[in-house]
């Protein structure tokens, strides 16, 4: 027997060997596999979040004297803060989620909501005049909605459901007049900022006070502000006879005393009785800066005539 010989018969017994080792396939369990993708994310993860495809509109009553009503968004899927845009995209609001809250059946952040349907709302409080502007002009805003990770834009709609009676900033006054008999210092606040599209710096004089105009004069330029794109007013609370209210506001055309103050519009205005009606006895950019009116030696003004 040759060498070659020898080494075909070694490889030989070698096959045969293995060969009665390797189990029968056909019997053997197949390994599993995965076609189906991954395990399901469990719900509440960012993979499967819901976006929203709606937001609706509605007005509930504010416990805030200076801000009595609330713009109520009504809205499905998941999300961290909405903006509402005019037609020129500009923000009319910015409106985080709530964190938590008290509201009862008769209100629009309830009994709007459809049964068996799983919504959000979320709300900003607003003073009349603001309300009247977003009612004007609601037709036209489009909502951009943030999400986990993505924006979605949405045409706004009206719920229909109105909780607050509206409206309530005061009487409908002539030209040339600003307040009343029986106002109260959140209707006469009103007026003087529904005042910036007028043109009628006689309505813009009778909004102050005597002491106000004998120091600083007509504020000309309020008359011809322009109009308002957003406004923030908070009742900062009563102090020596005057009502003060922390307002903030974004003009379209720019704050029309940009030559003072960088920034929007802000202020805080101190408001009180002159005879039988509220008038403005003074406004300043802080409330440290408050000058005095009828109490010299005092830093901040007593509001009354």
């Amino acid at each position: 027997m040759t060498l070659g010989l020898v080494i075909l018969a070694v490889v030989g017994v070698v096959v045969m060997l293995a060969a009665q080792r390797q189990p029968d396939v056909a019997l053997a369990s197949p390994a599993p596999t995965s076609t189906a993708g991954p395990s399901p994310t469990p719900q509440g993860t960012p993979g499967v979040l819901p976006l929203p495809t709606y937001v609706r509109w509605a007005i509930d009553k504010s416990p805030d004297a200076a801000r009595p009503y609330r713009v109520v968004l009504i809205y499905d899927g998941v999300a961290t803060n909405f903006r509402i845009l005019d037609l020129a995209g500009q923000v009319v609001f910015r409106i985080p989620i709530i964190g938590s809250g008290v509201f009862g059946p008769e209100t629009c952040a309830v009994k709007v909501r459809v049964n068996g349907k799983s919504e959000g709302f979320t709300l900003i409080s607003v003073d009349a005049s603001t309300l009247q502007q977003f009612m004007n002009n609601a037709s036209t805003y489009k909502v951009e909605a943030d999400t986990v990770g993505a924006t979605v834009n949405l045409p706004l709609s009206d719920s229909g459901c109105r909780s607050a009676v509206y409206p309530a900033a005061g009487p409908v006054l002539a030209r040339g007049v600003c307040t009343t008999p029986g106002m109260t210092t959140a209707q006469l606040l009103d007026k003087y900022l529904d005042l910036t599209t007028s043109s009628d710096d006689a309505a813009v004089r009778d909004c102050f006070a005597r002491s106000w105009l004998i120091k600083h004069g007509l504020p000309v330029a309020w008359s011809a502000a322009g109009p308002r794109a957003a406004n923030d007013i908070m009742s900062v609370g009563p102090f020596r006879n005057c009502n003060y209210y922390s307002v903030r506001i974004d003009f379209v055309n720019g704050n029309p005393y940009a030559g003072v103050q960088s920034g929007p519009f802000s202020a805080f205005i101190g408001i009180g009785p002159e005879g039988d009606r509220p008038r403005i006895y003074e406004m300043a950019s802080a409330m440290v800066n408050l000058a005095y009116e009828n109490d010299p030696g005092v830093g901040v003004p007593y509001c009354r005539d």
